[in-house]
């Protein structure tokens, strides 16, 4: 069976205030700023048709006009803050295009902080979405660290233990399997996103992702590895 492959809009989702890194989105990363490389990334996409960028800060959204993409309005503070939640980013978007009478039937996020991903993976993400019609498509890599074995927590006297308790697993191998959610692309059916409240609630399946190309920016350890990777194009 030949799939029919869909043209995505794609949003990528930057706002101004970053708890960890001031003004992470726009940070240098080898020689450009970090929204440049999904910019870049996204347009030169053959099944991505509209590079949309939703940002709360002027200086965002006028470098990634001149990259490029589009930038149909500054996002409110009230979906930009340290407590807001990327799925409210996501809702305010897709209510705008829905009070336009052209909102997406489904849409790709590329988030910034993902700047090593591969053309290959999205395809492979846009795929899995088209053949099985689902709600949502995420990006995943096999965790290293498992909630049933070696990932800890205190209890209420203070000593540690795992933080699943039903079971013991005294060999790694034997763990259930667990995934690290990764910021690589999200694809999701818009109408499915305006109703729920949890993006994992629905019929969502993940792709593996290579540990490779799963690097997210949140440290400055990792803008380092980055401009590192992007220089010397250790992730191909």
């Amino acid at each position: 069976m030949v799939l029919k492959m869909n043209k995505y809009k794609c949003f990528i989702f930057a706002r101004g205030g970053s708890q960890t890194i001031k003004n992470k989105n726009i940070k240098i990363v080898c020689g450009k700023p970090l929204i440049y490389w999904t910019i870049k990334f996204a347009l030169e996409h053959k099944r991505i048709d509209d590079v949309i960028v939703s940002t709360d800060s002027i200086k965002i959204a006028e470098i990634a006009t001149k990259y490029g993409a589009t930038v149909p309005f500054l996002r409110p503070r009230k979906y930009s803050n340290n407590n807001s939640s990327e799925l409210s980013a996501w809702k305010h978007i897709l209510n705008f295009y829905k009070n336009k009478n052209i909102m997406p039937q489904e849409f790709i996020s590329l988030p910034t902080t993902a700047p090593l991903r591969k053309a290959k993976d999205i395809n492979r993400c846009m795929d899995l979405y088209e053949s099985k019609k689902l709600d949502g498509v995420v990006t995943i890599i096999e965790s290293k660290r498992s909630p049933y074995f070696n990932l800890l927590k205190n209890n209420n006297k203070n000593y540690l233990e795992t933080f699943s308790t039903k079971k013991i697993f005294y060999n790694r191998q034997d763990n259930p399997k667990t995934y690290d959610l990764l910021t690589v692309a999200y694809i999701y059916n818009s109408n499915f996103v305006l109703k729920t409240d949890s993006i994992l609630k629905g019929k969502v399946e993940g792709v593996l992702i290579d540990e490779s190309t799963s690097l997210d920016i949140d440290t400055m350890y990792d803008f380092k590895l980055a401009s590192y990777l992007l220089h010397e194009k250790k992730y191909i």
